[in-house]
């Protein structure tokens, strides 16, 4: 997907500056138009939406299958800039902005409070049962789906909705200039 330029009829790619990663036109020199990462991944959620997948996971205190749902930024941004292929994280629970939307639209999300980390975070829990899946247990290291998500990347069969974002969405752009900046 090319995000069009706001000077001239190219579009922004992915490039490295001496203050790290920036969107420039691909008419350069002719235009020197640029734009911060954190903006140009934000304009590429405006076009794209943010997809939201499900699959099935055996819950490991009822052990029915469980509806699991997340988001996998990262594995979306591939068509921005293949090199995000490297890069597999931002999933649920690391961007408040969609975990909100999740948890007010499925019934099984919410937040839980982990001993483990003295924090609480977003994650899935069994629709059976109503035990805490974990973020590592489901979307770190999810199984079940890794061959489709890192190596065919053919997710379109765990496709569950899309998340629609608006230019108007400031704290997810807020969010991603926190998150982007620190890469």
């Amino acid at each position: 997907m090319k995000i069009q330029c706001n000077d001239c009829s190219g579009h922004y790619a992915l490039r490295t500056g001496k203050y790290g990663e920036f969107g420039g036109c691909s008419n350069y020199p002719n235009c020197n138009s640029t734009i911060e990462l954190h903006d140009l991944v934000f304009k590429f959620f405006i076009e794209e939406g943010i997809f939201v997948y499900k699959w099935q996971k055996e819950c490991y205190k009822c052990k029915e299958e469980a509806d699991v749902y997340s988001y996998f930024l990262f594995y979306q941004l591939e068509k921005l800039d293949e090199s995000y292929s490297a890069v597999h994280g931002l999933g649920i629970g690391d961007v408040s902005w969609v975990d909100n939307y999740l948890k007010n639209n499925i019934s099984t999300i919410k937040d839980y409070y982990s001993n483990a980390i003295n924090s609480t975070y977003t994650a899935n829990t069994c629709h059976h049962c109503g035990s805490l899946q974990g973020k590592n247990y489901v979307v770190d290291d999810p199984h079940e789906i890794m061959t489709e998500l890192f190596h065919e990347k053919s997710m379109n069969k765990f496709f569950h909705s899309r998340i629609r974002v608006k230019d108007t969405d400031f704290d997810l752009r807020d969010e991603f200039s926190r998150i982007f900046s620190q890469m």
